[in-house]
């Protein structure tokens, strides 16, 4: 099973622009951290499933809306990607699944979600602590 999600930089860090001062850049670190360590912890599937985490891919990148490059448009918007891959015993189809975003970033509401199992993907805007079936 994976999963990707594309997170504002502003839940994650706290701003969007590339971090500037030293503070800045320990948020980024301790923030980009937690991503890689507890990431396993957004989803959560029945544990009869025996879902164990694979990998973890963090990328922060800016976000370029309209054509627009971030230099040229201050209203652009940073976002985190996070790929997530996990190993399940047994078949994650039919089941459900929560989001529980809001443990790692309480200001999390909205998140782009896409899941790939080994029968199909879906894709779609989502509340951070949605309820979805695979």
């Amino acid at each position: 099973m994976s999963l990707n999600l594309e997170i504002p930089a502003a839940t994650v860090f706290g701003f969007e622009h590339e971090p500037e001062t030293e503070e800045e850049i320990g948020v980024v670190s301790e923030a980009m951290e937690t991503l890689r360590t507890r990431v396993g912890e957004v989803i959560a599937v029945s544990s009869e499933l025996a879902c164990e985490l694979e990998d973890v891919e963090v990328v922060s990148s800016p976000e370029v809306d309209e054509g627009h490059s971030h230099s040229e448009d201050e209203d652009a918007h940073s976002e985190v990607g996070v790929a997530v891959s996990w190993f399940c015993a047994q078949s994650v189809e039919g089941t459900n699944a929560n989001l529980r975003l809001g443990s790692l970033w309480p200001d999390a509401e909205l998140v782009d979600l896409t899941v790939i199992t080994s029968i199909g993907q879906a894709a779609g805007r989502v509340a951070a602590d949605a309820s979805f079936s695979f």
